[in-house]
């Protein structure tokens, strides 16, 4: 696994993605559990006219290469996620983190076994993922939010010819940007809405849980309980992600020393 580590390397992958001719596009329903973690649902579907898919693909490349929203242009640098996306960062972390890890395996098996006969109508996709290969490696284009339009009860007409047309039942958006992708074992975290595509939330809860009571053993807060409901409230346990043990055993050893 190489990590992107410059906006040259980025720019210089998005401006392959018209290279990839074998382009999947599956919609994703993504749910969060608090005993499973979470569970995704994936659709995989087919636009017409032939070849759209790949003129939105190239649309993506053009618009982070050179249009409006170019690496160099929009975002200031690319950091390692420490629990929180920061505007005009793009955050990285490895599929193989423990935070995202298992979710990361029950993602990637819903695509591979992704329902393109499937016509059930009642599932709510808050997202979908455009799929191909670039340099012999999966690159994965994220989209997390709400994908479908539904015109079933609204009065909404198009231009055709000389008249207007009534717009019937769902439409579908796909759009020139992404909020995350995933490449070569890292997630590219490019705006807040990527955290959608994980349970994090759940992940920082139990970590900060993980990690309080190891700092409990250290006898360091007077206040314990109080401490602890603090720490697990809001958004708080995201703290944590930075929680390193070593620390505080370096900290009481050096105060034994004193």
């Amino acid at each position: 696994m190489k990590q992107i580590k410059t906006f040259d390397e980025m720019q210089s992958l998005f401006d392959k993605l018209s290279s990839c001719d074998a382009w999947s596009l599956h919609l994703l329903k993504i749910r969060f559990s608090k005993t499973k973690g979470a569970i995704y649902n994936a659709k995989q579907i087919v636009l017409k006219p032939s070849g759209k898919l790949t003129d939105i693909i190239e649309g993506i490349g053009n618009n982070y290469v050179s249009g409006d929203y170019c690496f160099k242009n929009t975002y200031e640098r690319i950091d390692k996620y420490e629990g929180i996306n920061v505007s005009n960062v793009i955050s990285y972390i490895s599929v193989n983190d423990s935070i995202l890890a298992s979710d990361y395996i029950s993602l990637k098996e819903a695509i591979s076994n992704s329902d393109s006969e499937s016509t059930e109508k009642q599932i709510k996709y808050n997202g979908y993922v455009i799929c191909g290969i670039i340099d012999d490696e999966p690159i994965k284009l994220f989209s997390l939010r709400n994908p479908i339009t539904s015109y079933k009860n609204k009065h909404r007409f198009f231009l055709e010819e000389s008249s207007y047309k009534e717009i019937k039942g769902d439409v579908l958006q796909i759009k020139e940007y992404i909020d995350a992708f995933i490449y070569d074992g890292y997630v590219y975290m490019m705006d807040i809405d990527a955290e959608k595509l994980f349970n994090l939330e759940r992940t920082y809860k139990l970590k900060c849980d993980s990690d309080l009571k190891e700092i409990a053993n250290f006898d360091i807060v007077s206040d314990f309980d109080l401490f602890s409901n603090i720490a697990m409230s809001g958004h708080n346990p995201r703290s944590f992600m930075k929680f390193n043990k070593n620390s505080l055993l370096y900290s009481q050893v050096s105060r034994h020393d004193l």
